[in-house]
Formats: structure tokens, C-alpha cells, sequence
């Protein structure tokens, strides 16, 4: 099973199993390029891919989630590279995501 795979199928079992609202990631853009993905359903998961092209930082797209006003935070699962994973813990030191 491909890597690709593998975060499809997690991806759509989260959604499912309503253990998050969304997950952030990837899929096919126009001209061979990759853009940002926000998956709402496990149907939308589908679309979902991770290669080398797979390069945008989606940790920032966590601040589109953040309530206004201090309410929750929804349950987000966001595709990371190891980059990304660094800036989200600075969201988080900086209050920026719970």
C-alpha cells in the first residue's frame, strides 16, 4: 500500500468515526502541481495524495479553525512532513492552536 493510500484510508476512517471535522492535505492541481485540500467527508478524502511535490506548510491552514470569540477548536488532522510538525508546535507555544 502506498503512502498516498495509507492517508486516504486513515483519513476517511477519522471522518467516519467523527473523531475529527476535517483533515487538511493534499491533492491533484491543475498542470501536474499539488494544491491544499480540506476534506469534509470520507468521499472528499479520496482525493487525497502525498509525493514529492507535496511541499505547501499546512500547519497555517489550523488558523483557519480557530474560533473567534475563544470558543473550541473542532478536531482538524492535518497531513505533515516533519517541517510542518515543527511550525505547528510553535502555534501551539504560541497559543495560536490548542
Amino acid at each position: 500500500m502506498s503512502l498516498s493510500e495509507e492517508i486516504r484510508r486513515a483519513a476517511r476512517e477519522l471522518l467516519e468515526e467523527g473523531q475529527v471535522t476535517r483533515v487538511i492535505g493534499y491533492e491533484e492541481g491543475r498542470r501536474g502541481q499539488v494544491r491544499p485540500l480540506v476534506a469534509r467527508t470520507p468521499e472528499e478524502a479520496g482525493r487525497l495524495l502525498f509525493d514529492r511535490r507535496c511541499v505547501h506548510n499546512l500547519a497555517l491552514y489550523l488558523l483557519d479553525f480557530k474560533p473567534s470569540g475563544g470558543g473550541e477548536m473542532p478536531a482538524v488532522a492535518v497531513v505533515m512532513k516533519p517541517c510542518d510538525a515543527r511550525a505547528l508546535n510553535v502555534l501551539v507555544l504560541e497559543h495560536q492552536v490548542d
